[in-house]
């Protein structure tokens, strides 16, 4: 989500701009995810396991049971459409000192997501009592739609142009984030535009040919578009 913090959007110099980065052909973005990641920090009490009993607090077993006291029906594997979901992308550590490390996604606010994981958190340290849990957050990106909805002619140009060139336009919400989101933000409305892709970050990603042309073709049909308008 940092990729363009040092892009200088002054000098480059337009009044909006375009991404190609989405999936099938003919996908027209201009929303995406709220999102956020966080870190929670476990720390337990260690004593040999010989003479444990009622002493030592077990710092692995609590991000276990963190993990486990998440609501399975928000996670990506059981969400979709404009569907919100809490993700644990890992976890390390020992019994002294454990790391949950998640990411948190919604189209909403993302208060309510960070509710769940303070219940989960409540649930471990129930369970396990004198656990110390600490919970940090960082904003990643912003949802990009009330930005484009700010310049309508950004997302009208993108259609009119994909219509020109005989694809479908099929408007949609990203279930993710691009960098147009952070630019959008930032003054620079972004709407995402196809560029093919399937199945993303899995060892089964590909790019039809057919995807890539058509976007290259969009590009030129775009251009001149925005060239007759100005």
């Amino acid at each position: 989500g940092q990729g363009t913090t040092h892009f200088d959007i002054e000098k480059f110099g337009a009044d909006f701009a375009y991404t190609l980065d989405g999936g099938a052909i003919g996908e027209i973005e201009a929303a995406n995810f709220n999102a956020e990641k966080a870190v929670l920090t476990f720390d337990g009490v260690v004593v040999h396991p010989g003479s444990a009993y009622d002493k030592m607090i077990n710092a692995a077993r609590a991000a276990g049971d963190f993990i486990a006291a998440l609501p399975p029906d928000v996670s990506p594997e059981r969400t979709q459409g404009l569907e919100p979901f809490i993700h644990p992308t890992g976890v390390s550590g020992d019994c002294s000192q454990a790391t949950v490390n998640l990411i948190l996604r919604t189209f909403d606010d993302l208060a309510d997501l960070e509710t769940l994981v303070a219940a989960a958190v409540l649930a471990t340290e129930t369970t396990l009592p004198g656990i110390a849990i600490d919970t940090q957050y960082t904003l990643q990106y912003t949802n990009m739609a009330p930005f484009i909805a700010a310049a309508p002619e950004v997302l009208d140009f993108a259609v009119q142009a994909a219509t020109n060139i005989g694809v479908n336009p099929l408007q949609q919400a990203i279930r993710g984030g691009t960098d147009g989101a952070r630019l959008s933000e930032r003054g620079l409305p972004t709407p995402n535009i196809w560029a093919g892709g399937i199945l993303f970050h899995s060892v089964s990603e590909f790019v039809p040919v057919p995807s890539m042309l058509a976007a290259v073709d969009w590009i030129v049909e775009a251009m001149k578009l925005i060239h007759d308008a100005n």
